[in-house]
């Protein structure tokens, strides 16, 4: 049976840019101590099954920062994660200006 079955995944500092660990996958108490230091440095981070995705844990910045996104407008959440889609107003936006 494989132990390594856990990628250790976060968000570089503010910026929002999701890492994995060079040391994905790897144990889950490798993973867990890895979560325990990126969490200590203030960043979101989140452990997840490396084939199905399955989230074993998220840190309270992670789960506020999920929440955040959640509470936004649906177009405000597409404008946050696709990449210069914010620099092009939609064609509603155009209507209204």
């Amino acid at each position: 049976m494989r132990t390594k079955i856990w990628s250790l995944m976060y968000r570089l500092g503010t910026t929002g840019r999701v890492i994995g660990d060079y040391s994905n996958p790897q144990s889950r108490k490798q993973a867990l101590e890895g979560a325990a230091v990126i969490t200590s440095n203030g960043w979101c981070v989140w452990i997840e099954h490396h084939a199905s995705g399955k989230v074993l844990y998220r840190n309270p910045a992670e789960m506020a920062h999920q929440q955040s996104l959640a509470d936004k407008p649906s177009s405000a959440v597409g404008a946050y994660i696709v990449p210069g889609e914010a620099l092009q107003p939609r064609e509603s936006e155009k209507a209204q200006a």
